[in-house]
């Protein structure tokens, strides 16, 4: 009877702590995970140009994967072989990033498409970001544009009302 009581308890010693060692890989791969979006986070949104942030964003995003480079591809393309992972905002897709060095089954790892999901949606909110600072240039631009057609009429009203002035006082006259 001791013999059995010990033998249950040990294994459900034994499977306690690999249910510990599983949870604390799992909150190792998060951390790691909140590391990277946070990097790759400051690289896309932190000001610099979206073709320069996009470099960074992938040489974090290749060292999160595994992989020897990646690259960001914008817009819709084919991706190329299966060395590629679709980056997506909702149902749509933004682009591609595109992995060198890396055996074929990464493409279907959980945690490759994780940095895929967290990279498509910070990418998202660059590429948004350049679009309103563009709009912001082009409005400014406007703006100054206004202001000068606006001095310009001023200055022309002005200069005409003079001598209309003067026609009209001496119209009664004549």
């Amino acid at each position: 009877v001791l013999s059995v009581a010990l033998g249950l308890s040990a294994v459900t010693v034994g499977e306690l702590a690999s249910r510990e060692r599983r949870r604390s890989t799992q909150a190792y791969e998060r951390e790691r995970e909140a590391a990277l979006l946070a990097g790759i986070s400051s690289a896309l949104v932190g000001g610099a140009s979206l073709e320069r942030a996009q470099l960074d964003a992938a040489r974090i995003a290749a060292a999160a994967i595994g992989a020897a480079s990646a690259r960001i591809v914008l817009g819709r393309g084919p991706l190329d072989g299966q060395m590629a992972l679709p980056l997506r905002v909702d149902d749509r897709v933004i682009g591609r990033l595109e992995l060198t060095g890396v055996p074929p089954e990464i493409v279907q790892d959980s945690d490759a498409m994780r940095v895929a999901r967290s990279l498509s949606g910070v990418l998202a909110l660059a590429q948004e970001r350049e679009r309103l600072a563009a709009a912001d240039v082009e409005a400014a631009a406007l703006r100054e544009s206004d202001a000068l057609k606006t001095a310009l009429l001023r200055a022309v009203s002005h200069e005409l009302r003079t001598p209309l002035t003067a026609i009209f006082g001496w119209t009664p006259l004549l």
